[in-house]
C-alpha cells in the first residue's frame, strides 16, 4: 500500500523564533483496515525539528496531520524527512505496521537570523505617507529584493500610531497615548521614555533633531490642545504653543524647512485656522482663517513644499503662500463635487499636480495651469502614491496604477493575501517597486513585471527609515514591530 501526501514535502524560509504551522493531507493508495478498526497513527521526529506533530485518521482511506515547527531551531537549512507510521498497535514500537509502514515525509527549512544590523546606505529621498511634507509615500532609490534581511523583531513597544523615523532611531507614542519613546534603529533597544503628564493625540513628527506632538490635557472638561517639542537625543521637553479646542480628528504637525505647519480651530470665530510656528520656539509667525463657520469636527493635515501649503477647504484647494501666510490662489473642486476632504491629506506629485480625496473619488489638481486636471468620481482605492507618470492606489486587494495625465486606469494587481480594509499607511513605492501590506503579509511587487519579489508572513502599517530600514507595525497576533533592511 502506498500513502501519498500533499503537499508532497515540507518547505518553507522562517525567522528563528517564530511558529510555522503545516497542515497535510494524506491518502492511502490501497487497503487500509475498515473505518472503526483499530489504527493508530504516529509522526516519528527523529531530529526534532517540530515542537508538534501528529497525524489522525480522518476517513476510510485518508488522513491529516499537523505539523509545528520548532521555535528553538538554530539559524541554517534544515533538511531531513519525518517518519510516518500506521499500525494495528502501538506506534512506538509497531510491531504491527499495515501494508507499506512506514513512509518518509521529507522537509527543507531555511531558518534565518532574527537579527542583522548591518550598515545601511543613507536614501536619497524619502517621504512618508503624514509623516512628510509632501504626504507622497515614496523614495527614488533601487530596491534589490534578494538583500532584503530582517533587521530585528520586538513584540514592544506597543503603539497605534506609525513611528516618527529619523537620526538612526525610532520614536513612538506608547502607553495609551501617555509616553514618548525612542528605540535605536540598531537593534530596538530602548533610549529613553517620556512621560507627557498628558495625552498624545498625533503621532510624533521628527525633523531637525526635534520631536512635535500634539497632546491634550488629562482632564475630560479641559479638552485642549498643546503643540509641544521635545529634543530627539535626549527626550527632554523644548518649548510649547497652545492651539485651543481639541478637535475629533487629531492631524501631525507638518515641518518645512525649520517651520512647523497644522491647523487648529480658532476660538474667536470658530473657524479652521492654518498656522506657521518656528520650528525651535514654537512662536507663532501667522494664521490664516477660513471663510465658513462649519469646521465638522476636523482638523486638516497641510501638504508644503518650499513655496506654499495646500489645505482642501471650502470645496477648494487652498493654496497659502508660507512666507506671508496670504491665500496665493484657490483652485475650485469640480461642479457636483459635494465636498472635498481635509482629514486626508493632500498627496504632492510632481509636475504641480496635488492629489486630494473627494468623498468617493480622487481630484487632481494642477496648480502650474491653476486648473481641475481630472477627477474620478469613483476613486478605486486610497491613498495616492505619485511616481512619474502613474499614480498608483491601494485598495483590499491590491493597487491599481493611474495615468497622471488623466486619470486613466493603466493596469492593476490584486494578487495580495489576505484583505484589509485600511490602507492608509500600508502602502508606499520604493523605486521600482511596490511596498503592501495586510495584517497577515507584506509583499514587494515589481512594478514593471507585476510579480511578487519578496514576502514576509506579518503585516501592519508601514514606514520608511531615512537609512533605509522599513517598519512594520504589527497588528495582527502579536503586537510591536519588525524591522527589515531594504539595501
Amino acid at each position: 500500500m502506498q500513502l501519498s501526501f500533499a503537499p508532497a514535502s515540507l518547505a518553507t524560509t522562517v525567522y528563528q523564533g517564530e511558529p510555522e504551522v503545516f497542515e497535510v493531507k494524506a491518502q492511502a493508495g490501497g487497503v487500509l483496515p475498515a473505518a472503526g478498526t483499530r489504527v493508530n497513527a504516529a509522526v516519528i521526529d527523529a531530529a526534532g525539528v517540530f515542537e508538534y506533530s501528529d497525524i489522525l485518521r480522518t476517513g476510510d482511506t485518508t488522513f491529516t496531520g499537523k505539523f509545528v515547527l520548532s521555535r528553538r531551531l538554530s539559524a541554517g537549512t534544515h533538511s531531513g524527512a519525518v517518519e510516518v507510521r500506521v499500525c494495528e498497535d502501538d506506534p512506538l514500537t509497531c510491531a504491527k505496521p499495515v501494508s507499506g509502514s512506514p513512509w518518509r515525509l521529507r522537509y527543507q527549512f531555511n531558518v534565518r537570523s532574527q537579527t542583522d544590523a548591518r550598515e545601511l546606505a543613507k536614501l536619497p529621498d524619502v517621504s512618508n505617507y503624514a509623516g512628510s511634507p509632501s504626504h507622497n509615500a515614496l523614495t527614488s532609490a533601487t530596491l534589490d529584493p534578494s538583500k532584503i534581511t530582517r533587521r530585528w523583531s520586538h513584540e514592544r513597544p506597543v503603539s497605534d500610531r506609525l513611528p516618527a523615523l529619523g537620526g538612526g532611531r525610532m520614536f513612538v507614542i506608547t502607553d495609551g497615548g501617555m509616553k514618548l519613546a525612542a528605540y535605536s534603529e540598531r537593534d530596538g533597544s530602548a533610549v529613553w521614555g517620556r512621560n507627557l503628564d498628558e495625552v498624545a493625540i498625533s503621532a510624533p513628527t521628527f525633523a531637525d533633531d526635534r520631536l512635535y506632538v500634539i497632546t491634550r490635557k488629562l482632564q475630560s472638561n479641559a479638552r485642549r490642545m498643546t503643540l509641544r517639542s521635545f529634543d530627539a537625543e535626549t527626550g527632554a521637553p523644548l518649548a510649547s504653543l497652545e492651539l485651543g479646542p481639541e478637535s475629533d480628528f487629531p492631524a501631525n504637525p507638518v515641518v518645512k524647512d525649520g517651520k512647523v505647519y497644522l491647523c487648529k480651530i480658532d476660538e474667536m470665530f470658530y473657524q479652521y485656522a492654518l498656522i506657521r510656528a518656528d520650528g525651535r520656539t514654537l512662536a507663532q509667525e501667522w494664521s490664516r482663517t477660513f471663510d465658513g463657520r462649519n469646521v465638522n469636527s476636523e482638523l486638516c493635515t497641510p501638504a508644503v513644499d518650499s513655496r506654499y501649503a495646500y489645505v482642501p477647504r471650502q470645496n477648494a484647494l487652498q493654496v497659502i503662500d508660507v512666507g506671508s501666510g496670504q491665500l496665493a490662489f484657490s483652485i475650485p473642486a469640480p461642479a457636483g463635487i459635494p465636498s472635498i476632504s481635509s482629514k486626508e491629506a493632500p498627496v504632492l506629485g510632481p509636475n504641480g499636480r496635488v492629489y486630494v480625496n473627494a468623498g468617493k473619488g480622487l481630484i487632481a489638481f494642477d496648480t502650474d495651469k491653476r486648473s481641475v486636471a481630472w477627477h474620478l468620481e469613483t476613486r478605486p482605492g486610497q491613498y495616492p502614491v505619485a511616481r512619474g507618470d502613474a499614480v498608483y492606489l491601494a485598495h483590499e486587494q491590491g493597487f491599481v496604477a493611474l495615468s497622471a495625465e488623466n486619470g486613466k486606469l493603466l493596469w492593476y494587481w490584486t494578487n495580495m493575501i489576505g484583505m484589509t480594509n485600511d490602507l492608509s499607511d500600508n502602502f508606499l513605492i520604493f523605486g521600482n517597486h511596490a511596498l503592501i501590506s495586510n495584517s497577515d503579509y507584506t509583499q514587494a511587487v515589481d512594478l514593471g513585471t507585476r510579480q511578487v519579489v519578496w514576502s514576509d508572513q506579518g503585516g501592519g502599517s508601514l514606514a520608511l527609515s531615512p537609512n533605509g530600514a522599513l517598519y512594520a507595525r504589527r497588528q495582527s497576533f502579536k503586537e510591536g514591530f519588525r524591522v527589515f533592511n531594504l539595501n
